[in-house]
């Protein structure tokens, strides 16, 4: 009879570093891209005053640009309302591309009253769908 015995403990330890590392280099590309995708969807964004504008920025577990954005919109429109809500991610791979400005879900996906319809303009969906491609390439590379 042959008895065969196979240690995989460092194997374990080895995996959680990679692991780790991996989660690490993919947050890193996550930052990358919403700090993209917050520049697409500034300048995708209609002007009246620059509130809209400036009020959109990137969250993730060590990007937050909510202070920031609450600043620069503040300059362009000290009356306009900017929501105070910010949303928390709950991993180190999880991000938001937030517009702070409250009537940015009407300019994004429209309004309507009374049987007129005025149509949206998707500026933060174009900018989240031209991130993801560099989203896409970037998780790759770090894999």
């Amino acid at each position: 009879m042959l008895d065969l015995t196979v240690d995989i403990g460092g194997l374990s330890d080895s995996l959680d570093r990679l692991s780790k590392g991996l989660e690490a280099e993919l947050h890193v590309a996550l930052n990358r891209t919403l700090l993209f995708m917050a520049g697409e969807a500034k300048q995708r964004a209609p002007v009246d005053t620059g509130f809209l504008r400036a009020s959109i920025y990137p969250v993730s577990l060590t990007l937050n640009g909510h202070a920031m954005a609450i600043t620069a919109a503040s300059a362009q429109n000290p009356n306009a309302a900017f929501s105070l809500s910010i949303p928390v991610p709950r991993t180190k791979l999880e991000g938001f591309l937030v517009a702070g400005a409250d009537y940015a879900k009407f300019v994004e996906f429209g309004t309507v009253r009374g049987s007129s319809f005025t149509p949206g303009y998707l500026f933060m969906t174009d900018a989240l769908e031209k991130g993801r491609p560099i989203l896409r390439k970037e998780a790759l590379e770090a894999w």
